[in-house]
């Protein structure tokens, strides 16, 4: 009989021992990791995102332009790593183009009104009250109704930046054109 119970307590003693070394050989793995890389999940199956190194794709990255009736997107190019990322960034210069012109409308105006300083700082809050109010249908319009524009198949947020730097290039202009020296 006490032979085999030795015989039942020699596999549990196996698997222990078994259970000790795998644990041993896992902590010493784990401590050998750099505790602040980010793990990563079957690497050779998932491409790189774009902010994953700045060294492999810096040569790829295209430099951020100011869009323009001519070219849209700036600089940016549909085939590259980071297109929307790009374009984002394209869609907030194109804010900024926004905003550049309407300061040049409010200067331009102070200007033709020289005799009253009244008119100028009335047009300006009132450009201000406008602007506020065009930001927002722009934006209402480029996140409902962008989905549904005639054009290739793009992402929605894709279709959404688009709408965005469309818009404003249409603004600055017509800022441009009402208010602006020439107008």
């Amino acid at each position: 009989m006490k032979r085999l119970r030795r015989d039942r307590r020699s596999p549990r003693a196996a698997r222990r021992g078994a259970l000790a070394l795998a644990a041993a050989i896992l902590g010493a793995g784990a401590a050998a990791a750099d505790p602040d890389a980010p793990r990563q999940i079957a690497p050779d199956l998932v491409p790189p995102a774009a902010a994953d190194s700045a060294a492999d794709g810096a040569a790829e990255r295209a430099p951020i332009v100011a869009p323009s009736k001519d070219r849209p997107y700036g600089a940016c190019r549909r085939e590259a790593r980071d297109w929307l990322a790009c374009l984002a960034a394209t869609a907030a210069l194109s804010d900024g183009l926004v905003n550049a012109a309407e300061q040049r409308a409010r200067e331009a105006v102070a200007r033709r009104l020289k005799t009253n300083k009244l008119l100028p700082e009335t047009f300006a809050k009132a450009l201000d009250l406008v602007d506020a109010d065009w930001r927002g249908l722009r934006d209402r319009e480029c996140e409902t109704l962008a989905f549904f524009e005639n054009g290739p198949p793009a992402p929605v947020y894709e279709r959404r930046l688009n709408c965005r730097i469309r818009l404003n290039l249409e603004r600055a202009a017509d800022l441009e054109r009402l208010f602006g020296e020439g107008g």
